[in-house]
């Protein structure tokens, strides 16, 4: 009776005689089963008139088995579907050791028997997954810890946009209670910190595309000037994000005094560091359009300049933003 009036409750849910897609689905869940389950589901007949057959072949007909031997039991995926166990990292090592061995055997036999070139040879990939694109056969992803830097670029504008004026009734305050103390921590984590800005031309292919954005109020950008409501509507302007990225590197570079620690900043096409850098004539004049580009050139000279990790974080960045269609 349970059984019953669970099927009853099911079909009042809807008629499952009506489903029209392909899919094996679960009447009281209405999840869809699996690859593994639809094959079982599919083969079951046969599987049990083969094993039938068997049986009475073996134990009746040609008698090489007993009636009572035991029959293995068939584990069918219907109910559950179980994850395939993948292989630790320790045995895919072993794997690939195993396979460089052999691989190396065959070479050093054929280098007995013919005049082989090593130099030749390992200049091609002698693996079916070369090792610095894969692991064990999967897409090497790699980890956060092998991007660790000494020099962080960051994009300003982006920056702007994620800080919201919360609570500050004036650009001083959004400058010092809001952008500087999160400027403050990062600094806090490398001992260079460079921060890059857009530039906005007045011919530039992209102002169509700001255009469609929407258009804000124009309003003078000043310490004194009061936080507009609408803190998008007021960053849709070209002209109120120009005077705002000012205003923010000039109170930044004012309240900047760690010695211990490297700050370089752009300001249009200047570039602002403090304590004073050497050597600027690969930044500046810049004009780059775009903070993207700009942050590759600031890369290249902290590169230059002692942070060495800074260009290898850079390029393992774009490497990986590469293989996963970035």
């Amino acid at each position: 009776m349970k059984d019953v009036r669970s099927l009853v409750g099911v079909i009042e849910m809807g008629n499952p005689l009506e489903e029209e897609s392909q899919d094996l689905v679960i009447l009281d869940t209405k999840d869809i089963a699996g690859p593994a389950a639809v094959e079982t589901v599919t083969n079951a007949k046969r599987i049990g008139q083969e094993q039938f057959e068997a049986f009475t072949r073996e134990c009746l007909l040609d008698r090489i088995k007993a009636v009572d031997d035991t029959i293995r039991r068939n584990k069918l995926k219907v109910f559950s579907t179980s994850t395939p166990r993948s292989q630790s990292k320790g045995q895919k090592q072993l794997a690939s050791v195993k396979n460089d061995r052999e691989l190396f055997a065959r070479l050093y036999n054929g280098c007995q028997t013919r005049d082989g070139n090593l130099e030749e040879f390992f200049r091609h990939e002698n693996q079916a997954c070369p090792p610095a694109l894969s692991d064990g056969g999967n897409l090497f992803t790699g980890t956060k810890n092998d991007l660790i830097t000494t020099c962080i670029v960051l994009d300003g504008a982006a920056i702007v946009h994620m800080l919201k004026p919360a609570a500050s009734k004036t650009f001083e305050e959004y400058a010092h209670q809001i952008f500087i103390p999160y400027m403050s921590t990062k600094l806090q984590t490398v001992p260079r910190r460079d921060l890059v800005w857009d530039t906005y031309f007045a011919d530039s292919l992209k102002g169509s595309t700001r255009a469609k954005q929407g258009q804000g109020v124009l309003r003078r950008v000043g310490a004194d000037a009061a936080i507009p409501g609408n803190w998008q509507n007021f960053l849709r302007v070209d002209r109120n994000k120009t005077e705002l990225f000012r205003f923010l590197s000039a109170a930044l570079m004012e309240w900047f005094d760690q010695e211990d620690k490297q700050l370089v900043i752009i300001d249009g096409e200047a570039v602002l560091s403090k304590p004073l850098l050497p050597d600027l004539t690969s930044l500046t004049p810049c004009n780059h359009e775009e903070a993207d580009s700009r942050m590759l050139l600031h890369a290249s000279h902290a590169a230059k300049h002692g942070h060495l990790r800074q260009l290898t974080a850079a390029l393992s960045w774009f490497l990986a933003s590469a293989r996963k269609g970035v």
